[in-house]
């Protein structure tokens, strides 16, 4: 019969192919029930796949940080709300920021960005008017807010480079 419909295949054997790429619990469940898996039946499959050791919500997040703070340096703050928008749950994405910031200490990684911003900067104003140093420190000081560093890594960064004392006020949201 054309039209008859194939049974839906089995909630562990979707897992298991959806977990190809590295996922959360919280995402590997959404996406079970995206599927049409009912919502306690695929957090069953969850508790298997990470029963087996298909899924590990503090492996993904160690993982993850490491790839992004080798392309994007990033503060405390952003790297735990990534995760959590990731849906690692709370306590494993602050276990896991905390190991990674103690591998990769936040003002290191606060120059680094700093360094980046810098550089693209740089190569956008090539020939064209330079800015004033009081908007250049405004500059990186909310970039690196939006890269989730906290006020005192960024005073510190912007101190070392000779920028803290351009302006008496930088004007961001977090440095009145």
């Amino acid at each position: 019969m054309s039209g008859s419909r194939q049974p839906p295949p089995d909630p562990l054997d979707l897992a298991a192919r959806l977990l190809a790429v590295a996922r959360t619990r919280a995402d590997l469940v959404r996406r079970l029930v995206a599927r049409g898996v009912d919502p306690a039946r695929a957090e069953a499959v969850a508790e298997e796949c990470r029963r087996r050791g298909w899924l590990d919500d503090a492996q993904y997040a160690r993982d993850w940080l490491e790839r992004e703070l080798g392309r994007r340096p990033s503060g405390r703050r952003r790297l735990r709300a990534a995760l959590l928008e990731r849906g690692v749950p709370p306590e494993v994405a602050d276990r896991a920021v905390a190991e990674a910031l103690s591998a990769h200490p936040e003002e290191a990684l606060a120059r680094s960005a700093a360094a980046q911003w810098r550089r693209a900067r740089a190569g956008s104003r090539a020939g064209g008017r330079k800015a004033s140093p009081a908007s250049e420190v405004r500059g990186l000081a909310a970039f690196l807010d939006r890269r989730g560093f906290e006020a005192d890594v960024v005073w510190r960064v912007l101190e070392e480079s000779g920028g803290a004392g351009a302006s008496p006020r930088v004007g961001c949201r977090r440095f009145p």
